[in-house]
């Protein structure tokens, strides 16, 4: 993963010793993504293929995927409020995170993310 300095407009490779751009010493960066990247794996991004917060890896700061610790996190389902959607001519989903959550916490996600990334 690499950041950009806002200020001096570096582009740095993603290191957890640095918080700061080695260059100004600037706090101010920004993820840079590879886009065109991403797009070629949209399907698979949001066709349900993989049911984890790790279907968003190339926009997480992940120093190499040997290191995932996971429990599928993030899995949690989309149910559809028909009885909302009636009554105010609405299309309203309602995340469920009581189902899934293999901790049953809302903080699996960043637990992981912690201890896989960083």
């Amino acid at each position: 993963m690499k950041f950009e300095c806002w200020d001096c407009k570096s582009i740095i490779e993603l290191n957890i010793n640095e918080t700061r751009c080695p260059r100004c010493k600037s706090e101010w960066l920004e993820p840079v993504y590879d886009y065109k990247n991403i797009v070629k794996k949209a399907d698979k991004i949001f066709n349900g293929e993989i049911e984890s917060l790790w279907k968003y890896i190339d926009f997480l700061p992940i120093l190499s995927q040997k290191y995932i610790v996971s429990l599928r996190e993030g899995g949690t389902p989309l149910i559809k409020a028909k009885n909302l959607n009636k009554k105010y001519n609405i299309n309203l989903y309602i995340k469920d995170e009581g189902i899934q959550p293999p901790t049953y916490t809302f903080k699996n996600r960043g637990a992981s993310l912690a201890v896989s990334g960083l």
